[in-house]
């Protein structure tokens, strides 16, 4: 799986991992820890691998500090 961290100005940080929808052990999670919105099909290509998804970010709230 692939972990992200993605942020940006005026926003909450999201930290994330996102699983290949073809790896076999997901169909094997004891726990069905993986939600469906995080499987994702990944493809190689020559520069390495490759995947789309949505990222959707909270805005900050007016009282949360800012990240450095």
């Amino acid at each position: 799986h692939i972990h992200l961290r993605i942020s940006a100005p005026g926003f909450q940080p999201l930290t994330t991992h996102l699983f290949d929808r073809s790896d076999p052990a997901i169909a094997s999670d004891p726990l069905y820890a993986v939600h469906p919105a995080l499987l994702v099909d990944l493809s190689r290509t020559d520069q390495g691998w490759t995947t789309a998804f949505t990222a959707i970010l909270a805005p900050r709230g007016p009282n949360e500090r800012t990240e450095p």
